[in-house]
């Protein structure tokens, strides 16, 4: 490994580039200033930009609302009703004969550990049914000669 004469840092340029403007404003494409209180100073000179017509602001959005309203009842209007996706519904027959339906549905606790027990019981007698016939064969063998 050869060392390198030049540093990491003579490579690679700072990335703190001086600002040329004011670093307070409210709107970057607005004015800077270079200092708080001549910000703030700003701030108390202009207060109509800062005041809100709460009333005049409700009037537009409930305007706004209406017109979003009844432009979308136009359009569904002049659409025919469609489903966003197909729903089965089931029919309902006049037979006699009952329509079944099957839910799939997860396995409870109580489930799940009855059928451990049961594949457990049935491995078990299935060993001991072939140990005790193995045996009792043997036995029946040994006394009939």
């Amino acid at each position: 490994m050869q060392n390198n004469p030049t540093s990491m840092e003579d490579q690679v340029p700072s990335s703190n580039i001086p600002q040329q403007e004011g670093n307070y404003y409210v709107d970057p494409a607005g004015e800077r200033y270079q200092n708080p209180t001549e910000f703030n100073q700003a701030q108390m000179q202009m207060p109509e930009k800062r005041s809100f017509n709460f009333e005049e602001m409700r009037q537009k959005a409930l305007q706004d609302a209406i017109q979003q309203v009844t432009a979308k009842r136009s359009v569904e209007q002049e659409q025919p009703m469609q489903m966003p996706f197909k729903q089965e519904v089931p029919v309902v027959t006049s037979n006699s004969t009952p329509q079944i339906v099957y839910v799939k549905r997860n396995m409870t606790l109580a489930e799940l550990l009855l059928t451990l027990l049961l594949a457990c019981g049935i491995v078990t007698g299935v060993q001991f049914t072939w140990s005790f016939a193995t045996d009792l064969i043997s036995r029946i063998e040994i006394k009939g000669k």
